[in-house]
């Protein structure tokens, strides 16, 4: 009986993993499937997934444990008495140490690809700009490199020393909170920020406002993504914040607190290093929607007594952003999915009000996009349209990048993978550029 239920263990171990990395490999199942799960559990099932290719080598090791422990405690040996034995748990060992094998092989085509990512990143104009000396401007930390074996050892991102992390600043400039000090506890981290800045840096250095996803409903500043702290260590000052969210605070909450936060930045960013004249945004997911839209300006969002001019941001960097939140694809994700969200506003200005595609205006700016080919979330075809849309309603010296990035699903920018480094050096080039093209026309 023991046997038995450490086999049926092993075999739901080995079917969930083995799941997964199929649901990962090919994204049109993988969409197909996850959009008829419920929110909670996709969100889990979709983490797992960038878990397994972002850190396969990892994922590879626990599974390689999981086998040896099922031989030590003889999992396997049930497999040879299958035919003889008409019991389930050989057949259950049988099923699972092939769902295994199956699923090694798509880890390590999983980790080929994470060292073939490095020409999508390499290939930007950007990264192949040369220095006086011919050498290049900025160049990735190869793959075997002490700096990238430090960040990627770990699945998770662990800051370095060269930044500082100056957390919890309020940027409400309003008392909004209860006047029920009980209440004062318990309320959250709503209205608060981290500033990360690299150490040592000279003065007015480029900022950025970091807006983290999460389906506009969870998620947090804290969250460990590697993209604002390699920023940092590029000589850029990062934002993070926090923002209201539904159902609780309907939209257009979340964007008053971005334009709240911009103004603080305005303000304040001066104290830690930053050029509070020179101001870009960056988000993924429903990060990336709320980026995008602040991005082509929040001056119908404008509060009473705010007689500060308005932002104009620089620059934006989207991360599989959600650009079309109306849309019936993806199986009616947005709608089914996010009623606190959609009926937040009416449904005659919905569109315009939060798709970020009918917001672009002539003046917006440039823009770095960057999405996986293996999105199953938030599907590819809406940073198409966006692109497209850009090139049509940006006339005013806006240009837009669009960078695909193969192999790489919805969440894998969530965990230290090399990919997830790469992307950061990347972005943070691109808006070296942008910051230094801008202070040329200055």
């Amino acid at each position: 009986m023991l046997l038995f239920l450490i086999t049926l263990a092993y075999f739901a171990f080995s079917a969930c993993t083995g799941f997964a990395a199929y649901l990962d490999l090919w994204a049109n199942p993988g969409r197909a499937i996850t959009s008829r799960i419920p929110m909670s559990m996709r969100f889990n099932l979709l983490w797992t997934m960038g878990l397994i290719s972002e850190c396969p080598i990892h994922v590879l090791a626990v599974k390689l444990g999981v086998m040896g422990l099922a031989k030590m405690f003889g999992v396997y040996s049930q497999v040879s008495r299958a035919r003889a034995y008409l019991g389930l748990g050989p057949y259950l060992a049988l099923a699972a140490y092939a769902t295994d094998l199956a699923s090694i092989a798509i880890y390590i085509y999983f980790a080929y690809s994470q060292i073939t990512s490095w020409q999508t990143f390499a290939g930007m104009p950007q990264l192949k700009a040369k220095d006086a000396n011919g050498e290049p401007r900025t160049a990735l930390p190869s793959l075997l490199s002490a700096e990238m074996m430090s960040q990627v050892i770990a699945p998770l991102f662990v800051p370095s020393e060269d930044t500082a992390l100056y957390p919890d600043i309020s940027y409400n400039p309003r008392k909004t909170l209860s006047n029920n000090a009980v209440k004062r506890l318990v309320l959250k981290t709503e209205g608060l920020l981290d500033v990360i800045a690299p150490r040592g840096r000279a003065k007015k250095a480029p900022v950025v406002l970091w807006i983290h996803g999460g389906g506009w409903v969870q998620g947090s500043k804290e969250d460990p993504y590697a993209f604002p702290y390699i920023l940092a260590r590029q000589g850029i000052v990062v934002v993070r914040m926090n923002y209201r969210k539904p159902p609780s605070y309907p939209l257009p909450a979340a964007l008053v607190d971005v334009r709240r936060a911009l103004r603080w930045i305005h303000q304040q960013i001066e104290a830690f290093g930053g050029d509070p004249e020179w101001i870009s945004i960056a988000g993924d997911s429903a990060g990336g929607h709320l980026a995008s839209l602040a991005a082509s300006g929040l001056a119908h969002l404008k509060e009473e007594g705010d007689d500060e001019p308005e932002i104009k941001l620089k620059a934006a960097v989207l991360i599989c952003p959600v650009t079309d939140v109306t849309t019936k694809a993806n199986g009616n994700l947005w709608q089914d999915d996010f009623p606190a969200l959609i009926n937040s506003i009416s449904e005659a200005n919905a569109n315009d009000k939060i798709n970020p595609y009918k917001s672009l205006k002539p003046d917006s700016p440039s823009m770095l996009l960057f999405h996986g080919t293996r999105d199953s979330f938030v599907p590819i075809e809406q940073s198409y349209e966006f692109v497209r849309q850009y090139k049509q309603k940006v006339t005013e010296g806006g240009k837009i990048d669009f960078v695909l990035v193969d192999g790489t699903n919805h969440f894998s920018h969530c965990f230290a993978g090399p990919k997830s480094v790469w992307q950061g050096y990347a972005a943070a080039a691109w808006l070296e550029d942008q910051w230094k093209a801008s202070k040329k026309d200055a």
